[in-house]
C-alpha cells in the first residue's frame, strides 16, 4: 500500500510542477530543483526495492522490465515522471 501511495504522490507532484512551470507560476531554477528531488527520491524508492540485486541489474530492470514492478501503473507512473522530469530539466537549463 505505501509503495502505491508513494507513486500516486510523486506522479502528483510531478503534474503539479509541470503545470506549475509551464504556465509560469514557478521559477525556472524552482522547477528544476523540485523535478530533480521528485525523481531522486523515485528513483531511491525503485533501488530500495531492488535491493538484492547489482546495481547495474537494478538499474537495467527499472526501464526495461515491466514484470519488476508490483503493477503496469508503478511501471507508467515511473517511466513516465522521469521522462517528463528530465524535459522540465532540460528546458530550465535553457533559461541558463
Amino acid at each position: 500500500m505505501q509503495s502505491l501511495i508513494g507513486n500516486i504522490l510523486a506522479a502528483i507532484a510531478m503534474v503539479a510542477t509541470v503545470v506549475l512551470f509551464e504556465f509560469g507560476f514557478m521559477a525556472p531554477g524552482d522547477a528544476f530543483f523540485v523535478v530533480g528531488f521528485v525523481v531522486l527520491l523515485f528513483t531511491a524508492n525503485q533501488l530500495i526495492a531492488r535491493e538484492n540485486q547489482q546495481l547495474r541489474d537494478a538499474i537495467v530492470s527499472m526501464f526495461t522490465n515491466p514484470a519488476s514492478y508490483a503493477g503496469r501503473g508503478a511501471f507508467a507512473a515511473y517511466v513516465g515522471s522521469t521522462a517528463v522530469g528530465a524535459i522540465v530539466i532540460f528546458q530550465t537549463l535553457a533559461y541558463l
